[in-house]
């Protein structure tokens, strides 16, 4: 049964996050009451509501105080920080910074006297005087909204610790990381640039706003315009009163930005089909959502209207559209596994080309933003514009095939790129092969200690973690090499040679192996006989029969890079897969294992190279001096590659 309370109180979350630690530290922090010879008990609970333990905020600040823990030296000053009064939503504790940002304190006024002042400073209704109007009794929540201003470094920062805090946990459903925004910045900037960037500006009806105001930190000259009267816009409006940020009349040529991250698919395209709706002739769309709904095949059942993929033939059928992206893989917070999709729609172009790139299997950091850019820039120009571009990574494919119900961007699909000419001749071998020898590596080494204490060590086989759903096993598919390309996208594994086996142009595998399984990021690939696995960090990939795909689940228990290390230490002859045992490992540290292993994998990759490098730079000079092509009878300032 709940038993609330009126006093401040922090969930261990809460805790965590003023404490700047995990949540699984805070737990341990419970059943470890000894500190340094003294026993320091944690504090009770004082409330429970909805079965989570709330714990008095005073106890907790002396709590750290007196042992030291955490990693926060000012956590009695940031407490009012956290712990928002429950009860509340986001919105109306955002309404209630808007108003005591705008007046200063709120604790000695009353509620009426809030719902007066409201209407003084927003006659015209566009942001906030209805919503105070609509709150009563919040004595508790303009206290805690008083302590957060005391706390912060003005509006801006106030805003940020409330949107991160226990109240707004909900809006990081559909929060993006920092890549996503500078991402988005590029696409957003190439839009405003082929509208005239001085005069464009970016347009929202408030449905992603912590992603538009992020777009505008990181373009300080972006001018923001909330579109309507609607709840999302005017909760925009309230920020951008917050943060002090002018909100821009609604006439010129504009970038309209529609977020439906997280929005199911049906939906998502209703949101979509209004927006483009309204479109003139001198804006430009950029929508990002799920790559699912946005960029995928979706498969048909039933007659085609009544389908998604007919709903989405339907919404293309403008023309409007000028270029569709997959986005690389962990840009969306919630489900980082989940790849994120973009429309680009101009509200005067009609095209039965639209450039489009599978970016998800390129990490965020690898891809190259001013060629993105330029990609776009070509993309909104006529046929001699585009025939003159060497796109980097768009590819023109034509509308008429995504309509008829392939995917808006098949998986692998990236512009063909021109390779280099074999390097043939021995000396060009020695050079090549020093540019990977000469080049300095900085080792491996891995930081590790005796632990805490001893714990009953757990082996499972994985045929129980496969009837528990903990790890499922997803099959290969006879590829046939005949169908590789050199210059292909998208790659073909095998664990039999542990590495790519060969690759495929993205639109012969669509052609030729459309049912064909891809792998997700953490993905292991395996063979079991004999036993071989690899890790696919990336995702996009098929893999080559007989090598299988394992896939864990939350909870197994283990790491994909743990999981392929112990099928490779497996016996030649053990050959059942449902067979082979593996340890329960505690979270924490199967967490800090992956990450040393991808590492240790990432090192060896480097030492073969190394080693291949190594031997072909050998035989190049053996074979060079024999020929007379190659001498090493030189002046000393002249090593590897000449200037």
């Amino acid at each position: 049964m709940d038993q609330p309370t009126t006093e401040p109180t922090l969930t261990l979350q809460d805790i965590a996050d003023l404490a700047k630690v995990e949540r699984a530290v805070v737990s341990m922090w419970r059943n470890r009451e000894s500190i340094r010879g003294q026993v320091i008990p944690f504090p009770r609970p004082v409330a429970e509501v909805g079965g989570i333990a709330h714990f008095d905020r005073s106890e907790v600040v002396d709590y750290l105080e007196r042992t030291g823990r955490g990693n926060n030296a000012e956590a009695r000053l940031d407490a009012a920080t956290v712990g928002a009064p429950d009860g509340w939503a986001l919105e109306d504790l955002v309404t209630l910074l808007c108003l005591r940002h705008l007046v200063g304190d709120l604790t000695y006024l009353t509620d009426e006297e809030c719902a007066d002042l409201a209407w003084e400073l927003d006659p015209a209704d566009e942001s906030f005087a209805t919503e105070i109007a609509a709150l009563t009794d919040t004595g508790a929540a303009r206290a805690f909204i008083d302590g957060l201003m005391a706390a912060s470094f003005g509006g801006a920062d106030a805003l940020a610790k409330l949107e991160s805090s226990r109240a707004g946990r909900e809006l990081a459903l559909r929060d993006l990381t920092s890549h996503a925004i500078e991402l988005l910045d590029t696409i957003v900037g190439a839009c405003r640039t082929e509208l005239g960037a001085d005069g464009a500006h970016l347009v929202s009806a408030g449905d992603a706003p912590t992603v538009v105001l992020a777009l505008s930190d990181a373009d300080p000259e972006l001018e923001v315009h909330a579109l309507g009267d609607g709840p999302a816009a005017r909760a925009l409006r309230r920020r951008m009163l917050i943060r002090e940020q002018e909100h821009t009349i609604e006439i010129g040529p504009r970038v309209r930005l529609l977020s439906v991250v997280g929005t199911e698919s049906a939906q998502a395209l209703d949101d979509v089909d209004y927006a483009l709706l309204g479109l003139e002739r001198d804006e430009i769309a950029v929508i990002i959502g799920s790559a699912a709904a946005l960029c995928d095949a979706i498969p048909r059942a039933g007659k085609r209207q009544d389908t998604l993929e007919g709903k989405r033939a339907e919404t293309l059928g403008s023309g409007g559209l000028t270029a569709a992206f997959k986005l690389p893989r962990g840009l969306w917070k919630q489900a980082h596994r989940q790849a994120l999709g973009v429309w680009v729609f101009h509200g005067s172009a009609k095209t039965s080309l639209p450039t489009v790139a599978d970016l998800s299997t390129i990490r965020p950091t690898d891809l190259d933003h001013n060629a993105l850019a330029a990609d776009i820039a070509a993309a909104f120009g006529d046929r001699t514009d585009r025939d003159a571009r060497a796109y980097r990574y768009g590819k023109e494919v034509p509308l008429s095939d995504i309509r008829a119900g392939h995917a808006v961007v098949a998986p692998g699909t990236l512009a063909a790129r021109l390779r280099a000419p074999e390097a043939v001749d021995d000396l060009n071998r020695v050079y090549t092969a020093t540019l990977v020898t000469a080049e300095p590596d900085p080792g491996f080494d891995v930081q590790a200690g005796a632990s805490a204490a001893s714990r009953e060590i757990v082996q499972r086989p994985l045929g129980e973690l496969s009837r528990l759903k903990l790890l499922h096993l997803r099959t290969g598919n006879r590829i046939s090499p005949s169908h590789s390309d050199p210059n292909g996208t998208v790659t073909v594994l095998s664990a039999h040679n542990g590495a790519a086996a060969f690759r495929l142009d993205p639109l012969d595998a669509q052609r030729h192996y459309p049912r064909a399984n891809r792998t997700e990021p953490g993905d292991v690939v395996f063979n079991d006989h004999p036993p071989r696995a690899i890790v696919d960090s990336v995702g996009g990939s098929r893999v080559l029969s007989p090598s299988r795909i394992l896939r864990l689940a939350n909870g197994a228990g283990i790491g994909p890079y743990a999981l392929a290390a112990l099928i490779n230490d497996q016996p030649a002859d053990n050959t059942d897969w449902r067979t082979w045992a593996v340890p329960r490992l505690p979270a924490d540290e199967s967490e800090r294992l992956e990450s040393v292993l991808a590492e240790a994998a990432d090192y060896t990759r480097r030492l073969r190279a190394r080693e291949d490098a190594m031997n072909d730079l050998c035989r190049a000079l053996i074979s060079g001096i024999g020929a007379g092509t190659v001498s090493l009878n030189i002046p000393a300032t002249t090593v590897g590659v000449l200037a």
